[in-house]
């Protein structure tokens, strides 16, 4: 399974998990444990085009923007992952 998560903790699970080798990006922030930092990184996980995930063929992402609404915390997921054929988390 090729696994794009874009989020520095969820990258710490993942290589916690020994999942290392699945993981084909993460977000430019996922710089721990040492090894992440040679994984691929695309742009800020917050203001990211999921478009840019189409390159690297993954299977499930996690992409999750944080909007603020009223002045309550909202999550956002972005609708066009349907169209890239992602699963997202």
């Amino acid at each position: 399974m090729r696994i794009a998560f874009l989020s520095p903790a969820i990258t710490e699970i993942l290589f916690a998990l020994q999942l290392q080798n699945q993981l084909v990006c993460t977000d430019q922030f996922s710089d721990y444990p040492d090894e992440a930092q040679r994984i691929p990184h695309v742009s800020d996980a917050i203001y990211e085009d999921i478009r840019e995930l189409y390159d690297y063929d993954a299977d499930v992402a996690e992409m999750v923007q944080d909007i603020y609404m009223d002045g309550l915390l909202k999550s956002y997921t972005d609708p066009s992952c349907e169209l890239l054929n992602l699963v997202l988390l």
